[in-house]
């Protein structure tokens, strides 16, 4: 198994995009919101560092706001390859 990672502005869309573009994603989990894009890059980091099992991905989200920032991940449970393969 293999968890993907990743922040965004627009948890909701990241999700449908994940679910619909990667093969093998069972369950996500979204987190935050974070008040800035360092405060998410800093949560995201801290994770990844944690162990090796993650992937980080792209967010679909193409521009940057003032917004709050969310972190994802999810579990593939498809091959290794074959999710990073598949991943956005």
């Amino acid at each position: 198994m293999i968890v993907l990672i990743g922040i965004t502005q627009a948890p909701e869309e990241t999700e449908q995009e994940i679910f619909t573009k990667t093969e093998g994603v069972r369950t996500t989990a979204i987190v935050g919101p974070f008040n800035s894009l360092e405060e998410a890059s800093g949560w995201m980091k801290f994770m990844m560092a944690r162990t090796g099992a993650y992937k980080h991905i792209q967010s679909p989200s193409s521009s940057i706001s003032s917004d709050h920032w969310y972190g994802f991940t999810c579990e593939c449970i498809e091959s290794k390859a074959h999710c990073e393969q598949s991943a956005l």
